[in-house]
């Protein structure tokens, strides 16, 4: 009877490490979608930055092409 007991024990213990398990694996899920998110939109932020700064490379190169 005390061997049932102690191998029910083992294995609430496992259930509730299993629970933890998976509980974390779901906050870093979470953490991991986020963090996606904001790079996702930075670069966006460096595709916009990149795309004006080449109109404005345009904008110079056609500057000083008039006054050469």
């Amino acid at each position: 009877s005390q061997q049932r007991l102690d191998i029910l024990q083992a294995h609430s213990e496992e259930y509730k490490a299993v629970e933890t398990l998976q509980s974390s694996a779901a906050e870093h899920k979470q953490q991991i979608k986020q963090l996606t998110t904001e790079l996702n939109v930075k670069n966006d932020i460096i595709r916009s930055l990149s795309l004006d700064i080449n109109v404005l490379n345009q904008e110079v190169l056609n500057f000083t092409q008039m006054y050469q």
